[in-house]
């Protein structure tokens, strides 16, 4: 038995009713009926009465039914999920759900006869027209959502844009009439998610570029700062101890000349002097003292500079100690200096801080990114009126840091994506838009955060948080000026190890005069020495030389007499290698940076001495 619908089953009361209606049980003569036979008609006609009103009562159920089902049919087709459309050959709009009018933002008696690609945004037209000319089942683009009146956009202009799966089926109309029935799929919750993850893994492609850049960058800072510290080393010792004794040649020169003229009297003072009898002059001796003063200054700050770079180095490396945010601050400045002062002043108020947990180079990075961003916010030519003001304080369990310039400012729309990759506000040449994202991903890795405020034509103001290093909070800071060193220094056996002949002959003027010192060219020399001769106190050795490296003469010493390569000294002017660092975090031994500090050189050698002695 075939199922029928409500339709069906009204159709076939109607037909009952109608063959009821047409079919007559009554005689054909007008004849009088009998009793009997008038009492068997009024039965009959009360049948057919019963019969017709329980054909009505059906007939009224089916159309109800009919109806409900109608009814459910459009509340399904217009509240449906998904939009549905029907198409004319042509590509008119002849029919479409509530969905569909709302994702057009279009009333649905006014999509009527509308073409689609009206609806279709520009950029993915020949997606639309490549999908119907090639009958493809389905194809995703963005549609437009329409403006409506009365609000504040232009009626009928696009002002959103959704993503959506289209599916098409050919077919018919009731009247044989050709047309294209389509499903519209809103896929915009899943085309956000890929753009999400798509974003995600540009960033950390931006961070694996970055980082690879700062480890090439990083060895080469390393190598540079290996290659200056040496020469720089000893060119520091002998300005330095030129410093110190040209006032006292000058004051020899001064009470030399005050004798020659009170015992010989001018003629011969003018006669001993010569030509050069100027150069004893008071001004020109204190000119002379000046320009060593100037020059010692001039290589102090280059040291400074060089011991940053070393910093800078490595940026790369994660290892975290317990770090003074002021002077990671300086370091900053100190690198950020020649592009400061040809745009704005600069001022600093630091306050007293407690030590934070980090990564020293990895902060220098962190300021000198902010400092660099402030300094390109600010055109040129106008120094004395632009400020770039620096401030640290400490507040509760946080160390705050405020970079605040006077420069251009930063445009509100622009604001809240200043921190993304690759999104800069400068032109095309001023930068590729990693400074801010770089210095976010710095703070966030220590638990930290850093906010931004602006307004254009008002400066910026960038302000960094950090929790401070709770297990530092209580500890004193050692002073490494404040070495313990007996009285008298006793004398010592010292042994150089050095491929720099300028630092083998610093270390001997150093340290000559309270000790005996023995120098060597290579690791090779040093082992060979050591081979026969053990009686020194203390070594100090470069931690890296071609052939034989410092570590590799540790490894070796350590084996042959340990008690003595606890007194090993490693002296090095950077270029550490991943190995070098775990090495000398190994290890233990002692580390002097070049170019060192004759005072605290000549104060670590004595001490290590006097623990020799004494042992």
């Amino acid at each position: 038995m075939t199922e029928r619908g409500p339709q069906g089953d009204v159709d076939e009361l109607r037909e009952r009713a109608e063959d009821r209606a047409g079919r007559s049980d009554l005689p054909e003569s007008l004849e009088p009926l009998t009793p009997a036979a008038g009492r068997q008609v009024l039965h009959e006609l009360r049948v057919h009465q019963i019969e017709l009103e329980m054909q009505n009562e059906e007939l009224r159920r089916a159309q109800g039914a009919l109806e409900d089902a109608r009814s459910r049919y459009f509340d399904l087709y217009d509240l449906a999920p998904v939009g549905y459309v029907t198409l004319s050959p042509q590509g008119l709009i002849l029919e479409a759900n509530l969905t569909a009018a709302d994702l057009f933002g279009v009333a649905r008696s006014a999509l009527v006869k509308q073409p689609l690609t009206r609806f279709i945004t520009p950029e993915d037209q020949d997606v639309y027209f490549l999908y119907r000319r090639r009958g493809l089942s389905s194809c995703e683009l963005r549609v437009s959502t329409m403006a409506p009146a009365g609000g504040g956009s232009t009626p009928g202009q696009a002002i959103a844009a959704t993503w959506v799966r289209l599916l098409a089926k050919d077919g018919v109309d009731v009247d044989g009439a050709a047309i294209q029935r389509m499903v519209l799929v809103d896929i915009s919750e899943r085309k956000r998610a890929e753009e999400a993850l798509r974003l995600s893994e540009i960033r950390h492609r931006a961070r694996l570029a970055q980082a690879e850049r700062l480890a090439t960058m990083g060895t080469i800072a390393a190598g540079v700062a290996h290659e200056i510290n040496n020469p720089l080393a000893h060119v520091l010792y002998n300005v330095e101890s030129l410093a110190q004794d040209i006032p006292r040649i000058a004051d020899v020169a001064r009470r030399c000349g005050r004798a020659i003229l009170q015992e010989l009297g001018d003629s011969t003072f003018l006669k001993v002097a010569g030509d050069n009898v100027g150069m004893l002059q008071s001004t020109v001796l204190d000119d002379v003292i000046d320009r060593a003063r100037e020059a010692l200054s001039s290589v102090q700050r280059i040291r400074a500079l060089s011991r940053e770079l070393g910093n800078f180095s490595r940026v790369d490396q994660s290892e975290r100690a317990s770090v003074d945010v002021n002077r990671t601050i300086e370091a900053a400045i100190n690198m950020a200096i020649g592009e400061v002062k040809y745009r704005a002043r600069l001022v600093k108020s630091f306050g007293a801080l407690p030590l934070v947990r980090a990564s020293e180079g990895r902060l220098s990075q962190l300021f000198l990114n902010l400092l660099l961003n402030a300094t390109q916010a600010i055109g040129e030519g106008d120094v004395d009126r632009q400020r770039i003001t620096i401030t640290s304080w400490a507040e509760a369990t946080d160390v705050f840091v405020e970079v605040k310039d006077t420069g251009r400012g930063i445009a509100a729309a622009d604001l809240p994506r200043i921190f993304d990759p690759f999104f800069t506000t400068k032109a095309a040449a001023g930068g590729a838009g990693l400074g801010l994202a770089i210095c976010s991903s710095i703070v966030a890795e220590l638990k930290g955060d850093l906010r931004a405020e602006s307004e254009p034509g008002q400066g910026a103001r960038f302000t960094v948080r950090l929790p401070i290093d709770a297990a530092a909070a209580g500890e004193q800071r050692p002073d490494p000026d404040a070495l313990i060193v007996p009285e008298p220094v006793p004398r010592g056996r010292i042994l150089a190890v050095d491929d720099e002949w300028g630092i083998r002959e610093t270390v001997k003027r150093l340290l000559g005069a309270d000790h005996d010192v023995v120098v060597v060219a290579s690791g090779e020399e040093a082992r060979a020495l050591l081979e026969v001769d053990q009686a020194f106190d203390v070594i100090l050795c470069d931690l890296m030389m071609p052939r034989v490296t410092g570590m590799e003469l540790h490894q070796w010493l350590a084996q042959r007499s340990p008690a003595l390569a606890r007194q090993m000294v490693f002296v090095t002017g950077g270029a550490f290698t991943p190995r070098a660092s775990e090495y000398l975090k190994s290890a233990g031994i002692p580390v002097v940076e070049k170019p060192f500090d004759a005072h605290r050189l000549r104060q670590l050698v004595s001490r290590l001495v006097a623990m020799t002695v004494v042992n």
